[in-house]
C-alpha cells in the first residue's frame, strides 16, 4: 500500500509503504518510506496484536536521529533491529525503485528553492528562536 503525501501543488512530501513481509506472522506488518522534509528513509515494525496505530510500532527508525539517506543503509538497520525476533525484511525490486524515485523526486531542486540541500543543511532553522539567532558578527 502507498500512501504518497504531497504540499497540495503536487509535490511529494513522503511516502509509506506497507506490506506483511513473507514468514512474518500475518499480526506484523513492516512500513517503509521517504521523508523529504527530515530527507531520510523511515521505517516500522507493527504487531497489530498489540494495538493499531502507533499503539502497535515497536520498532520505528528514521524519524528521529540517526537518519537514513541510503536505502541499504536503512535495510541494515531494520534487519539488525529486529535479528532474532523476526525473519529479515528484503525488500521486493519494484519497492526498492519506487523508495528509490520518491527520494530522487523530493530531492529536485525545485524543492529547495532552486539548489539540491546539503547534507549538512539542518532540518530546521534555529535562528526562529531568539537564544540562536546570530548577531551581526557572526
Amino acid at each position: 500500500m502507498c500512501v504518497p503525501v504531497d504540499d497540495g501543488a503536487g509535490e511529494l512530501r513522503m511516502s509509506r509503504y506497507e506490506y506483511v513481509p513473507s514468514c512474518w506472522s500475518s499480526t506484523c506488518s513492516f512500513a517503509i518510506g521517504w521523508d523529504d522534509a527530515l530527507q531520510t528513509y523511515f521505517a516500522q515494525v507493527l504487531d497489530h496484536s498489540i494495538g493499531e496505530d502507533d499503539d502497535g510500532v515497536t520498532v520505528w527508525l528514521g524519524g528521529m536521529p540517526p537518519h537514513y539517506s541510503g536505502l541499504d543503509e536503512m535495510m541494515q538497520a531494520v534487519n539488525g533491529r529486529i535479528n532474532g525476533k523476526l525473519p529479515a525484511v528484503i525488500l521486493p525490486k519494484e519497492l526498492r525503485a519506487a523508495l528509490m524515485k520518491d527520494k530522487e523526486r523530493g530531492s529536485q531542486p525545485s524543492r529547495r528553492n532552486g539548489r539540491k540541500p546539503r547534507k549538512s543543511e539542518p532540518v530546521f532553522a534555529l535562528e526562529l528562536f531568539p537564544r540562536y539567532r546570530r548577531t551581526e558578527d557572526e
